[in-house]
Protein backbone atom coordinates (compact mmCIF):
# COMPACT_ATOMS: atom_id res chain seq x y z
CA UNK A 1 0.00 0.00 0.00
CA UNK A 2 1.07 3.80 -0.78
CA UNK A 3 0.24 6.13 2.41
CA UNK A 4 0.73 10.10 1.80
CA UNK A 5 3.03 10.02 5.17
CA UNK A 6 4.69 7.26 6.50
CA UNK A 7 6.88 7.02 9.31
CA UNK A 8 10.02 6.45 7.98
CA UNK A 9 9.66 6.22 4.32
CA UNK A 10 9.09 8.75 1.83
CA UNK A 11 9.06 11.79 3.73
CA UNK A 12 9.17 13.99 0.84
CA UNK A 13 6.28 12.68 -0.99
CA UNK A 14 4.59 13.53 2.15
CA UNK A 15 5.68 17.17 1.85
CA UNK A 16 4.94 17.23 -1.39
CA UNK A 17 1.14 15.85 -0.69
CA UNK A 18 0.86 18.35 1.96
CA UNK A 19 1.83 21.83 0.07
CA UNK A 20 -0.13 20.44 -2.76
CA UNK A 21 -3.36 20.13 -0.42
CA UNK A 22 -2.28 23.66 0.51
CA UNK A 23 -1.97 24.85 -2.58
CA UNK A 24 -5.34 23.83 -3.43
CA UNK A 25 -7.05 25.23 -1.12
CA UNK A 26 -5.58 28.97 -1.37
CA UNK A 27 -6.36 28.33 -4.71
CA UNK A 28 -9.66 27.75 -3.81
CA UNK A 29 -9.97 30.44 -1.28
CA UNK A 30 -8.46 33.26 -3.92
CA UNK A 31 -10.88 32.46 -6.46
CA UNK A 32 -14.11 32.28 -3.88
CA UNK A 33 -12.85 36.40 -2.70
CA UNK A 34 -12.69 37.09 -6.19
CA UNK A 35 -16.02 35.92 -7.06
CA UNK A 36 -17.59 37.45 -4.02
CA UNK A 37 -15.52 40.62 -4.81
CA UNK A 38 -16.62 41.02 -8.45
CA UNK A 39 -20.69 40.32 -7.10
CA UNK A 40 -20.20 43.28 -3.84
CA UNK A 41 -18.53 45.49 -6.58
CA UNK A 42 -21.39 44.99 -9.34
CA UNK A 43 -24.40 45.18 -6.83
CA UNK A 44 -22.78 48.51 -5.60
CA UNK A 45 -22.51 49.96 -8.71
CA UNK A 46 -26.26 49.27 -9.09
CA UNK A 47 -27.05 51.03 -6.46
CA UNK A 48 -24.61 53.97 -6.57
CA UNK A 49 -24.18 54.78 -10.63
CA UNK A 50 -26.54 57.90 -10.78
CA UNK A 51 -28.90 57.97 -13.84
CA UNK A 52 -31.26 60.42 -15.74
CA UNK A 53 -34.69 59.53 -16.48
CA UNK A 54 -37.40 60.72 -18.15
CA UNK A 55 -41.03 60.18 -17.02
CA UNK A 56 -44.42 61.75 -18.45
CA UNK A 57 -47.39 62.21 -15.61
CA UNK A 58 -50.37 64.40 -14.58
CA UNK A 59 -49.47 66.86 -12.78
CA UNK A 60 -51.61 68.24 -10.22
CA UNK A 61 -49.93 71.73 -9.40
CA UNK A 62 -49.54 72.56 -13.00
CA UNK A 63 -53.00 71.31 -14.11
CA UNK A 64 -51.62 69.69 -17.42
CA UNK A 65 -49.26 66.44 -18.34
CA UNK A 66 -45.84 67.55 -17.72
CA UNK A 67 -42.65 65.95 -19.02
CA UNK A 68 -39.50 65.75 -15.87
CA UNK A 69 -36.30 64.47 -16.29
CA UNK A 70 -35.70 62.99 -12.60
CA UNK A 71 -31.97 62.32 -11.63
CA UNK A 72 -31.92 58.70 -9.81
CA UNK A 73 -29.23 56.82 -8.29
CA UNK A 74 -28.34 53.26 -9.25
CA UNK A 75 -30.48 51.42 -12.34
CA UNK A 76 -32.32 49.78 -9.31
CA UNK A 77 -33.41 53.13 -7.74
CA UNK A 78 -36.64 53.22 -6.52
CA UNK A 79 -37.94 56.74 -5.54
CA UNK A 80 -35.74 60.18 -7.75
CA UNK A 81 -33.26 62.22 -5.73
CA UNK A 82 -33.95 65.79 -8.01
CA UNK A 83 -35.71 67.08 -10.44
CA UNK A 84 -33.74 67.99 -13.56
CA UNK A 85 -36.04 69.47 -15.43
CA UNK A 86 -39.74 70.06 -16.51
CA UNK A 87 -41.76 71.05 -19.08
CA UNK A 88 -43.84 73.28 -17.36
CA UNK A 89 -40.63 76.14 -17.07
CA UNK A 90 -39.76 77.75 -19.81
CA UNK A 91 -36.43 76.88 -20.73
CA UNK A 92 -37.32 73.52 -18.79
CA UNK A 93 -34.09 73.26 -16.92
CA UNK A 94 -34.95 76.09 -13.85
CA UNK A 95 -37.52 74.32 -12.05
CA UNK A 96 -39.24 76.44 -9.54
CA UNK A 97 -41.92 74.73 -7.88
CA UNK A 98 -41.72 72.66 -4.72
CA UNK A 99 -40.68 69.38 -6.60
CA UNK A 100 -43.97 67.17 -4.98
CA UNK A 101 -43.00 65.24 -8.23
CA UNK A 102 -40.62 63.33 -6.60
CA UNK A 103 -43.04 61.52 -3.83
CA UNK A 104 -44.48 58.51 -6.41
CA UNK A 105 -47.64 59.03 -4.49
CA UNK A 106 -48.25 62.73 -5.70
CA UNK A 107 -47.34 61.33 -9.38
CA UNK A 108 -49.95 59.43 -9.38
CA UNK A 109 -52.88 61.86 -8.67
CA UNK A 110 -54.32 61.57 -11.89
CA UNK A 111 -57.96 63.53 -12.85
CA UNK A 112 -60.92 61.52 -12.07
CA UNK A 113 -61.97 59.97 -15.79
CA UNK A 114 -65.86 60.48 -17.29
CA UNK A 115 -67.66 57.12 -16.76
CA UNK A 116 -68.05 55.04 -19.67
CA UNK A 117 -71.06 53.65 -20.83
CA UNK A 118 -71.24 50.50 -22.75
CA UNK A 119 -74.20 49.83 -24.97
CA UNK A 120 -72.91 46.05 -26.65
CA UNK A 121 -74.36 47.11 -29.80
CA UNK A 122 -77.67 48.18 -28.90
Amino acid sequence: MDWAVTWGGDVDGAWSAWVQGVADVLGYAVLYLGVVVATVFLLGLLLVVRVTRRRIFWCVEAQREVEVEFDERGWLAVSPLAVRSCSCFDPPSPVQCHRRCLDFAFRRQWEPALPVRWSHGR
